[in-house]
Formats: C-alpha cells, structure tokens, sequence
C-alpha cells in the first residue's frame, strides 16, 4: 500500500533541513513525468517554502507499481495524502494536465471540509471546462502513440521512439493519457482560491482564451500571463525559472508571510 511519503518527493535544500518551513509548494508534472523535473527548485526557493513535488504511481522508485489511468482515483489519491499532511501554508502548482489534476484536488478538499491551497498555479492548460478530450490517443499503439503524443507537444525536443528514455516513459505517459481521457468536468460553486495561469507564448497546442477561462472558476483573485518565448513543454532550465514568479504571485495574492 502507498504512503504519503511514496506520493511527495520533499526536496530540501542544505539550508533547509536546518530550518523550519513555513509554507508548501505542491507540484503536480505533466503527463508521463516524476517528481525529479522539479529537483532544480530546491535551489530557486527561498528557505521558509517546502517542496512537495508529485510523483504517481508507475514512474521513479514507484516504477513497479500499478499507474493509475482514472482521474478521479488520482483526486482521491492525492487529496487523501495531502490531508494526512494535514499543511498550514499551501500552493498547488500543475503543468499541463497536472494543472487540471491541482484544481480537482483543491475541490476534492473542499468537499471534505479541509484546509484550502492559497493559490492555484495552472500552467499550459486550458480551464477544465474549456478543454477538449482526446479520447483516442490513448488507444494508439507502438509508433503512433508516440507520434502523436510528440504531434500534441508533449514531448522534449530530440526524444525519438527508439530512445531508451521512451521506452522506460511509455507505460507513464500512456497511463496518464487515459486517465486524462477518463476526466469529465462537473459544474460546482467557483472557489474561493486565487488562481494563476500561464501559457508559453510560442504554445500552439493550448490556446489562449481557453487558458483564461481559469478566471472564471474562482471568485477571487486571477492572473493570466504569457511566457516569453515558452513553447507547450518546459525545458528543466525554463521550469527551474518559474520558482521564483510562483512565490512572489503567490506573496501578492496572500497575507503570506515567511
């Protein structure tokens, strides 16, 4: 059985272990990835924030365990772990539909009657009412599978189907791919939560009005920002960049203090 501690990578840098805490970044990857994208991080924060980056079944040291491939089982999954947690000071922060996955979770808290995140940063992905599934990726196989999650950005430059590197993602990313297509949006009271998303500015695949519909799924603060030269997937270097714009719209949209 998986523990909180299987789900979270805490990346603590050295000054960190010796000093306490103050806040928490939750991070969700994108599909097919682990929590390692955000190791970069722990060196971009400042010392009061945590880092809690996601790491699902089916990748990393949990590469034996089952992937899951419904959304709403990857909700429960997470808010229950977070909830053992139990936080003070939080940001859920997804990528891609790790974005779509932070939202839920925030819902899924609510419903429970649980502490809320502070902020919400959602990052190249249409609002989940705007979106449009994509049932039939997941079912291709071999080379076409490949294709077409590589046609719809969500592949690093230079990876080809015969890499090593795909061969160990496959089963992740597919996996992630069907649960993305398993994810149905169902209309509830807008939260109360500010919320921030982001498109790459060279992004083709998520278009720009659909990435501000995130305002209209919260009754407080929403920022919607492009950025400079971004395509669809971050590279480690333009995701490492982001560590400090997430703090400091998470300090303009709260009384966060560190």
């Amino acid at each position: 059985m998986l523990t909180t501690h299987d789900l979270f990578e805490n990346f603590l840098s050295e000054h960190q272990r010796t000093y306490a805490t103050s806040a928490t970044i939750v991070a969700i990857p994108p599909a097919g990835s682990g929590s390692s994208i955000f190791a970069p991080w722990r060196q971009e924060l400042p010392r009061e924030i945590e880092l809690l980056a996601v790491r699902l079944p089916g990748r990393e040291r949990l590469v034996a365990a089952a992937a899951v491939e419904v959304a709403s089982e990857i909700v429960d999954m997470l808010a229950s772990a977070l909830d053992e947690r139990n936080l003070g000071k939080f940001a859920l922060y997804g990528e891609c539909f790790g974005a779509i996955l932070a939202f839920e979770v925030a819902r899924a808290l609510r419903r429970r009657g649980r502490r809320l995140p502070q902020h919400i940063f959602a990052i190249g992905q249409a609002a989940p009412h705007a979106r449009r599934a994509d049932q039939a990726v997941a079912a291709l196989s071999g080379e076409e599978f490949f294709d077409a999650v590589r046609q719809r950005g969500g592949l690093r430059e230079g990876l080809t189907y015969s890499h090593p590197l795909w061969q160990i993602m496959e089963r992740s990313v597919r996996a992630d791919f069907r649960a993305a297509a398993s994810y149905t949006y169902t209309s509830e009271p807008p939260l109360d939560v500010p919320i921030t998303a982001w498109r790459g500015s060279r992004d083709t695949h998520v278009l720009a009005a659909a990435v501000k519909s995130w305002g209209e799924l919260t009754t407080s603060d929403f920022v919607y920002g492009e950025l400079e030269s971004y395509s669809h997937v971050l590279s480690l270097v333009e995701r490492a960049s982001l560590a400090s714009k997430v703090v400091m719209h998470w300090r303009l949209s709260t009384t966060l203090e560190l």
